[in-house]
């Protein structure tokens, strides 16, 4: 917590300091500013963990639903809807407003919260994420160059900006602020971002009206004890390409985003290619099977009027032939590289394309075959072979 008046005790008990150019004098001023502003963080402490970074703690025993942290709405930089900035999206309107902050200097009433957000991790290298497969690759290809594109916006609006200044601001607004989609509201909230990833999260939160942020204790904590959120419900791939770490074994980002295509029965090559975007989840089934109705019928199509088994399979082996090819492509990922992060997703991806090829196979193995969407379905039952499960290498960042 916030105690920078006893010699003996460090500001929020911090074990390592971070490391951000003058270090303690910018970590000192931050906490002075979150006293100042009238931050409540007395139930919590910062520590720096082998292994997780800078994360946040409870610094006393905790009850379920106990207030950890709260914000006045008046600590937070946000932006709404009405894009202030005139931006090319409203979401970007806060970038601008914290290169604002950071162009006024000492003249800002946010000063020692920027200083102390610009001294921290650097943008994310996306270069090296641009080859992998599939949706993966696709993403970590748009991004980047999305980011040049945002990042020449910022500095044509603020010319004095600099592309490295300019970066690292929609860095931070990328990957520490909190939206409500209830208030129309980004913000970048100090102490918020302390706060680590986890499938099982120890801590909610919640943004009232008057912008006011609470943390609340999820279950009871222990004094030491981890406090988490859960930042999103999405594959390691885009955990990785977002924030920079992946998740460990088994949990709900052990699955994979996949765009399937099937070409409609009498046209040339790349007209009329019915695409389906889907999350293959880490028992191989298929999120939301609904999605690939468009693709089924497709198929039935092509297959003529009254071959509908003709059509189940004609979209099978399409399904199976687009799977096929990619798991193949995330085999080789694992086989070449050695960087835990990137290994962590190849060998849940892989194991995910696996068990999904193994359902399709077993389905147009069996000699009574019900509609293949059923053998995606999360109801249906197998055993895999021991070399088909997930890799627990992984790699962790600090709290974003």
């Amino acid at each position: 917590h916030l105690d920078t008046e006893s010699p003996s005790a460090q500001p929020w008990h911090l074990i390592q300091p971070p490391t951000m150019g003058d270090g303690d004098a910018v970590w000192l001023a931050f906490c002075e500013w979150c006293a100042a502003s009238g931050i409540d963080s007395s139930a919590v402490s910062v520590e720096s963990q082998p292994g997780r970074g800078r994360c946040m703690v409870a610094s006393r025993a905790c009850a379920a639903g106990e207030c950890l942290v709260m914000v006045p709405g008046t600590a937070l930089i946000a932006e709404g809807r009405q894009n202030s900035f005139n931006s090319s999206h409203w979401m970007l309107s806060l970038v601008h407003r914290l290169l604002a902050e950071d162009a006024l200097g000492a003249g800002s009433s946010y000063a020692p919260y920027v200083e102390f957000l610009f001294a921290g991790d650097d943008p994310l290298d996306l270069s090296e994420f641009q080859s992998l497969p599939g949706r993966a690759g696709h993403r970590a290809r748009y991004l980047d160059r999305e980011h040049r594109r945002v990042v020449g916006e910022l500095c044509g609006a603020l010319p004095p900006c600099s592309p490295e200044r300019a970066a690292r601001a929609l860095h931070c607004v990328d990957t520490r602020t909190v939206y409500s989609k209830r208030l129309g509201l980004r913000a970048l909230v100090p102490v918020f971002d302390f706060m680590n990833h986890d499938p099982q999260p120890s801590a909610i939160w919640e943004l009232a009206d008057d912008r006011t942020m609470r943390i609340e204790a999820k279950r009871d904590l222990a004094a030491g004890e981890e406090v988490t959120i859960f930042y999103d419900d999405v594959p390691n791939a885009k955990l990785l390409l977002m924030y920079g770490f992946v998740v460990e074994g088994a949990s709900k980002h052990q699955c994979i985003d996949m765009e399937f295509r099937f070409l409609a029965f009498g046209h040339d090559a790349g007209e009329d290619v019915v695409r389906a975007e889907v999350r293959l989840l880490s028992d191989g089934s298929v999120q939301r099977r609904a999605l690939l109705v468009p693709l089924l019928r497709a198929a039935r199509v092509a297959a003529g009027p009254g071959q509908e088994g003709a059509g189940e399979r004609l979209f099978a082996e399409a399904l199976l032939e687009q799977a096929s090819e990619e798991l193949g492509e995330w085999e080789a990922v694992v086989a070449s590289n050695r960087d835990a992060s990137m290994v962590t997703v190849a060998t849940g991806s892989r194991d995910v394309l696996k068990r999904f090829v193994e359902r399709l196979r077993l389905w147009r193995e069996s000699s009574e075959s019900g509609p293949a969407m059923a053998a995606l379905s999360r109801t249906v039952v197998e055993v895999f072979d021991d070399d088909t499960s997930s890799s627990s290498s992984s790699s962790s960042s600090s709290s974003s």
